[in-house]
């Protein structure tokens, strides 16, 4: 995401709601944001077909 960004000609390190001076991808984090749902729920349900990945 980070190398997408900078071939764009954006700066991953300028975040829009991530902003922590030790995190060089903050704009990269900002744009991932929205997936986290959708991960989550394949996630899941890996999971639940396959069981519980520990004991």
């Amino acid at each position: 995401m980070a190398r997408n960004l900078v071939g764009s000609g954006l700066l991953p390190t300028l975040g829009i709601f991530h902003r922590n001076q030790y995190n060089a991808y903050c704009l990269a984090d900002d744009m991932m944001e929205p997936y986290r749902p959708y991960v989550d729920k394949v996630v899941y349900e890996i999971v639940r077909m396959n069981g519980h990945f520990w004991s």
